[in-house]
């Protein structure tokens, strides 16, 4: 890999840049242009997880350069943005499909049935790896501007045979701390807490872990409702599985939830374990 100099790295993507407006060009000259900074061997920083494979492992800086160039053509031409994702997000490699997930992200929503066309495709051929990439960088404006048709497609991910990737969107929610949607997604994970479903118990933990991370107060709220209203011992079992998982922070706001006598489960073995 040649020694990377910001100077010559920006003079390559103004080239590339010119080529935006055609998707293949454009693809087979960032391909090229990934292949010669490819770094297999790089060392991520601590608390860093490396991307799935295959990838790049391209320099950040390199990175941050290069989508900075591209959110700002993908706003100056939405049309172009959503073909150049489309081809983008058929490449195998990790940066490249980043790419494509940013500028479909970036691109504002001129025609949502396009968007919605463009989004569907790139996640029906998407792994579980990638679900990530669409939900946190390709939704950014769509969930800016239409929350209640995030709400909407999560739903109808829930409702039908797709629950893997409704709970994947809702993570990804909490995870760029959409204080907003903090009411639709306990409205939308109300159900799976109140059947106590082991089947995506990980899941479920995780959405869990996370609203009590982002809001504690809420979350107890939540819980405390749940157990006042639903109560039933198979659910108090799941709740109990929940708990026991949960960091040492975690168990002391639900122990807060707890701790009114109204409330029909209290179990200090398991939140003290």
């Amino acid at each position: 890999m040649p020694a990377f100099q910001l100077k010559q790295f920006q003079q390559q993507t103004n080239r590339l840049l010119q080529v935006f407006a055609l998707p293949s060009e454009f693809h087979s000259q960032l391909t090229r242009l990934f292949q010669r900074y490819e770094q297999p061997s790089y060392r991520y920083g601590t608390g860093v997880q490396a991307p799935p494979e295959p990838a790049y492992h391209l320099q950040p800086l390199m990175m941050d350069e290069l989508i900075n160039e591209l959110k700002y053509m993908a706003v100056e031409r939405p049309r172009s943005a959503l073909l150049l994702a489309q081809e983008c997000w058929t490449d195998e490699y990790y940066e490249t499909k980043k790419v494509a997930a940013i500028v479909l992200g970036e691109a504002p929503l001129f025609d949502l049935a396009m968007f919605q066309d463009t989004f569907t495709q790139m996640l029906d051929s998407a792994g579980q790896e990638h679900y990530d990439l669409l939900f946190i960088h390709s939704w950014k404006r769509f969930r800016e501007e239409h929350p209640e048709m995030v709400a909407e497609w999560i739903s109808n991910w829930l409702a039908g045979d797709r629950l893997d990737v409704g709970l994947s969107a809702i993570q990804s929610l909490i995870r760029v701390e959409a204080m907003d949607s903090l009411p639709t997604i306990f409205r939308l994970i109300e159900k799976f807490v109140i059947i106590g479903d082991l089947s995506y118990r990980e899941e479920i933990l995780q959405i869990m872990d996370g609203l009590a991370k982002l809001s504690p107060m809420e979350t107890a709220h939540f819980l405390s409702e749940l157990t006042t209203h639903f109560y039933g011992e198979k659910r108090m079992q799941y709740f109990r599985a929940l708990c026991r998982s949960f960091g040492k922070p975690q168990r002391d706001f639900i122990n807060r939830a707890f701790m009114d006598p109204s409330v029909h489960y209290h179990d200090e073995d398991v939140i003290d374990d």
